[in-house]
């Protein structure tokens, strides 16, 4: 993994890229942000870059026995540790234990869903996480000399996921550190961690992708459209691993465009019998579908507020989206954008706190339509 197959987080790039070429390496820190943005593989690529013995134009070769070991997964001086299941048949305790499930799940989901990881280790109904066995390990594997690099690397996916007698235990280690170590560690809920941890390590915030940093990923990576990339990077909030299901579901896209369209054409209508049969509909998609059609319908709320105030340049729209939205978007407006977006936010809000989905999806409807027509 090289800096170049991390898109995006330049200024990330500048400051870890700096750091190395510095010498002046913390020998911990933290790459915190939201889940799917890339900072495993920013991770990695840094982890590389140091173990690089042939940088080239401010990135690692790629070609050098070290960068093919790393990017391998079986560099001596680069260890990582990841939430686990621990399983008595056969015995599994310790990281390397799913030392092949870890390499099969960094080549096919470098964007490290938590789901695909739970299927991957088969957990069940059990949460994963960091046990204090593994700091046991961690400790022993630092106490031997660096093999073939400056440093002793540790990569942690998911600290948040340690329990307390672990980060009590990996405390330590941060407080008093061996001169050639280096944790790297990678977050998506840093607040989660122990305070005491986290204001030992020095912390890089990576914030969400741009709708175009993704659409250009997605064109590169999976040879889509223009159109069909920016449609997946409009609703992917940021993270390129949602943008990467959208496309995969392009189907339910489809659906969610047909479904909002008719929702807004009987609001206008003032027909609350197909009203109440869309909210049936969307309570009937479950909660995870019914919060994925409302964050649909939150932004193509804000898409058509800014195709209304005639900002083509900033607007995410597919070619269909577009052709409704040439006559659909004047209704939304300065003045019912707000409404209109609070009741989304708390139809989405009540769903995910498990209330009777067809109750709040038939009142969303209703102020749908009280607040469509206002100008």
């Amino acid at each position: 993994m090289r800096f170049e197959d991390v898109i995006g987080h330049h200024d990330i790039k500048r400051r870890l890229r700096d750091m190395a070429d510095s010498g002046r390496i913390p020998h911990a820190l933290m790459l915190a942000g939201k889940p799917g943005i890339g900072k495993m593989r920013m991770a990695r690529a840094f982890v590389q870059y140091i173990a690089c013995t042939s940088h080239v134009d401010g990135d690692a070769c790629g070609k050098c026995p070290a960068c093919r070991q790393v990017e391998n997964l079986n560099f001596p001086d680069v260890n990582y540790v990841f939430p686990i299941v621990k399983k008595t048949s056969p015995k599994r305790v310790l990281c390397a234990d799913y030392a092949d499930e870890w390499s099969a799940f960094l080549s096919e989901h470098s964007y490290m869903p938590m789901r695909e990881w739970m299927t991957a280790i088969d957990a069940g109904n059990s949460q994963p996480s960091i046990y204090v066995t593994e700091s046991t390990e961690i400790l022993r594997r630092l106490s031997l000399s660096a093999y073939s690099s400056r440093y002793k690397v540790t990569v942690i996916w998911l600290p948040e996921r340690m329990n307390d007698e672990t980060a009590n235990k990996l405390l330590k280690m941060i407080e008093e550190p061996y001169a050639d170590s280096l944790f790297v560690m990678v977050s998506n809920e840093p607040e989660k961690i122990i305070a005491t941890i986290r204001s030992r390590v020095q912390t890089l915030n990576m914030l969400p992708l741009s709708p175009q940093e993704i659409a250009g990923g997605l064109m590169r990576d999976c040879s889509v459209s223009e159109e069909e990339a920016l449609a997946a990077a409009r609703l992917a909030e940021g993270s390129y691993a949602r943008a990467l299901d959208q496309l995969a579901q392009g189907a339910e896209t489809v659906h969610f465009r047909e479904l909002f369209q008719d929702m807004m054409r009987r609001a206008y209508a003032r027909d609350v019998v197909r009203l109440k049969e869309i909210g049936e509909e969307v309570a009937a998609m479950g909660r995870v579908g019914a919060c994925r059609f409302l964050a649909y319908v939150a932004t193509m709320l804000r898409e058509n507020l800014i195709y209304n105030l005639r900002n083509p340049e900033l607007n995410l729209l597919s070619a269909e989206e577009e052709a409704f939205s040439q006559k659909f978007s004047p209704f939304v407006n300065e003045v019912n954008i707000t409404p209109l977006a609070r009741a989304v936010d708390e139809a989405a809000r009540d769903i995910t706190g498990n209330a009777n989905a067809k109750i709040v999806c038939f009142d969303l409807m209703l102020k749908v339509l009280m607040h469509i027509r206002r100008k």
